[in-house]
């Protein structure tokens, strides 16, 4: 199993940007944005779930081989 550590996500926006700026800096001494549209962030959940149906192919792939070769 694949774990991530915890993500911190906030919405930034126009009416929020100065509070989060100040809250970021206060507490890593830095401000730094990535952002991403919210088509971007769609492809990414739909990439995520690509990766985890792949995954799980590939575990049943291999349960089937170690069965098939455990039976002979």
């Amino acid at each position: 199993m694949v774990e991530f550590p915890p993500v911190d996500w906030m919405v930034i926006t126009e009416d929020n940007i100065d509070e989060k700026m100040a809250e970021l800096t206060a507490s890593s001494g830095n401000f730094v944005v990535f952002a991403v549209s919210s088509k971007g962030y769609e492809n990414l959940a739909i990439g995520i779930g690509e990766l985890r149906r792949y995954i799980n192919e590939q575990k049943a792939i291999i349960v089937y081989y170690e069965e098939a070769l455990s039976d002979k």
